[in-house]
Formats: C-alpha cells, sequence, structure tokens
C-alpha cells in the first residue's frame, strides 16, 4: 500500500517549544473552552451510543474551539490537549471528503497577524 507522505506529519520541535514557553509564561493562551468543548464531546458520544466521539463527526452547532496564540507564533500544524490542530493550507493540500477527514474551524480570538492569516481548523480523522 502506497501511503502518501503527506499522512505521515508531526509537529516541529521548535514551534512546539515555543508555543509551550508563551504558554508558560501567560495563562491566557491555549485553549478557552476545552471543558465546555470535552462535555460537548461526552454528550455526543453517549447520545450516539459509541466508545468515543471521535468516531463520529462533529455536527452542526457543536461548540467551536476558541483559541488564544502568541503573538509570534503560527504554525501550520500543532497538538493542544488531544487536539490536531491545522491551517487552512494544510486543510487544502490535504484535500480529504468529510467523511474521511473532519475539519471545523477554529475560533481564534487571541494571536498576531500571522495566526489570523492560518485560518485555523481542529482536524479529526474519522475512518477507524
Amino acid at each position: 500500500m502506497n501511503i502518501p507522505i503527506l499522512w505521515f506529519m508531526k509537529s516541529d520541535p521548535d514551534v512546539s517549544w515555543a508555543f509551550s514557553q508563551a504558554l508558560l509564561r501567560d495563562d491566557r493562551l491555549g485553549l478557552l473552552n476545552t471543558r465546555e468543548f470535552l462535555l460537548a464531546e461526552c454528550a455526543l458520544r453517549d447520545s450516539s451510543i459509541v466508545l468515543t466521539s471521535d468516531d463520529v463527526p462533529l455536527p452542526t452547532g457543536f461548540p467551536t474551539l476558541r483559541l488564544a496564540m502568541p503573538e509570534d507564533v503560527a504554525p501550520d500544524f500543532f497538538y493542544y490537549d488531544s487536539y490536531t490542530i491545522v491551517s487552512r493550507r494544510l486543510k487544502d493540500a490535504m484535500a480529504q471528503p468529510q467523511n474521511v477527514v473532519q475539519f471545523i474551524p477554529v475560533e481564534l480570538v487571541r494571536g498576531g497577524a500571522q495566526a489570523h492569516a492560518q485560518d485555523c481548523h481542529l482536524m479529526r480523522i474519522l475512518p477507524r
């Protein structure tokens, strides 16, 4: 089986380091509504009768992740908690149908111009 190299993604250690250091300096950075999102995921899991909410697409009207980024960090791909965040550029490069990879817009509530230009999305790989 020939798997495109794009699927072998990993986060950049320099970006992870810069983001981690910024999080340590400023507790107003990161995902601001993780608890709300986790509770909604649990409710979706229970109502869908699945083992994890990752097994089903997030429905319309699901809470939006709110992200506060440092002014000088604007990655194309990074992890925060258990979430994979990608830029629109990476989303477009992957060009996957919604039943394979679901991309949910993330609300960027704080960050520099470069971070805003990334147009971040939550990436969820659905097939198991």
